[in-house]
Order: C-alpha cells, then sequence, then structure tokens
C-alpha cells in the first residue's frame, strides 16, 4: 500500500525503483529501494508477504529532494522523479521517518554485466553504481602549469 514507484534509468532500461518503508526494531520508519523493475512489470511484494522480519543490507544513502531535471516529483498524480523522503512521508502520512534511504544489495562494478536474474525475479537490487571521477592527471597539468605560471612572472619581474 504505501509502495512507491519512483522513474529510473538503469543498465537495464528505463523503469522504477520500488520505494517501500520498513519499521525497524527501534520503531523508526527507513524507506528502502527494493530495486528496479520495468515499466510494465507489477510488483511481486503483495500485503501477505510484508509482515515479519526482513534483514536488509545496502547502502545509505541521502535523500534527492525537489525531482529530476526540468521535473518535479507530482505526489497527487503519483508521478515521482527522485527519491524525496521527506515528500514520500508527507505524501503517505508517515511520521518519524529516517531522513536517508537504503538502496538494498550489493552494488555492481560500474561495467560488470548484470546476471543472475529473470524476468519472474524483479526487483533487481545492487544496480547503484559507485564511481568516483579520477581527475588526478588533470590536477597535476593545473598545478605544474600554475607553478610554471608564477616562475615565469617571478623571471619577467625580476628581469627589470
Amino acid at each position: 500500500e504505501y509502495t512507491t514507484r519512483v522513474q529510473a534509468t538503469t543498465a537495464l532500461g528505463a523503469g522504477h525503483w520500488l520505494m517501500t518503508p520498513l519499521r525497524n526494531s527501534a520503531g523508526n520508519i527507513v524507506w528502502i529501494n527494493r530495486g528496479y523493475i520495468p515499466v510494465n512489470e507489477a510488483d511481486p511484494m503483495t500485503t501477505e508477504n510484508t509482515q515479519g522480519q526482513f534483514e536488509v543490507r545496502g547502502l545509505l544513502r541521502i535523500s534527492e529532494a525537489g525531482g529530476a531535471f526540468l521535473r518535479e516529483n507530482d505526489p497527487a498524480g503519483q508521478r515521482w522523479y527522485s527519491r524525496d523522503i521527506a515528500a514520500l512521508s508527507a505524501h503517505h502520512g508517515l511520521e518519524g521517518t529516517a531522513p536517508y534511504f537504503i538502496d538494498a544489495g550489493t552494488p555492481r562494478n560500474l561495467g560488470e554485466e548484470i546476471t543472475g536474474f529473470t524476468p519472474k525475479s524483479y526487483p533487481v537490487d545492487g544496480l547503484t553504481v559507485i564511481k568516483f571521477h579520477n581527475s588526478h592527471l588533470v590536477y597535476a597539468f593545473t598545478w605544474y602549469a600554475l607553478a610554471l605560471m608564477v616562475a615565469g612572472v617571478t623571471v619577467w619581474l625580476n628581469r627589470k
């Protein structure tokens, strides 16, 4: 009933993230990104199998407030473009929610082939890509260029 689809574009194509709130043992609510599901795929979780205890492993992520590029979340129209935890909680009337969410599953390496699922095993978790931009060579060129410019200006000023 509270599970919300948030628009997603992944290595598997366009679809949705399934965001579901779970109550932890302390009584607080934490939103869980259960994974990717294609646009026309039904949510395999039903209310019959949502009772009991679950162990969730994944990445803790900060809320993505506002919306996406040129798009605002539209709670009334059930159109979500970002994983905005405060807005999701307010829309569903949930209080005491954590200001973060958890991307369930183990993240894959960039470029790793996505295997081990069938169309019947949605949602696909672990699609979070962790990639830090490596700009060390650019930084080195920048600092050496600045050093050469300072040396050049020093020589020019001392020439007079």
